[in-house]
């Protein structure tokens, strides 16, 4: 992606700010990305740029993150749930969340019903009996 600006970038020429150095450690980095940043800080598309790296790029100053700081901005993976990320709809938990909120959600409604019928058959294999039947 190419920007397009009529002010010159202040990024321009210096791609070696940018970007660790094989070998290169310690105060070296921070001084390295400390000038990068003073630069990105003067950038009239810092934002821009910043958010290209977010979307594109792992590795480098982006608009004044490095490769730690974009991390922080990537959406978190687990296991949750078969896959499901922790407040993704279609669960139980969330239908719950939903309420609590005031919020209406079908799939997340869809999720906890099947979800309490299902605990309903387990209970009824169990016990021989049923919540439903129980509350009437």
């Amino acid at each position: 992606m190419k920007f397009s600006t009529t002010v010159p970038l202040p990024c321009v020429g210096h791609a070696e700010l940018f970007f660790t150095a094989d070998g290169e450690r310690g105060p070296a980095v921070q001084a390295r990305a400390e000038a990068a940043r003073a630069l990105c800080a003067r950038c009239p598309i810092a934002a821009e740029c910043r958010q290209l790296g977010r979307e594109t790029y792992s590795l480098g100053m982006w608009g004044g993150e490095d490769e730690d700081q974009r991390q922080q901005h990537q959406p978190r993976r687990s296991n949750y749930g078969g896959g499901r990320r922790p407040g993704e709809c279609g669960t139980p938990s969330t239908y719950k969340r939903h309420l609590k909120r005031g919020e209406h959600c079908d799939e997340c409604r869809q999720a906890n019903t099947d979800y309490v019928r299902q605990k309903d058959r387990e209970r009824r294999a169990r016990n021989g009996t049923s919540r439903l039947a129980i509350a009437a």
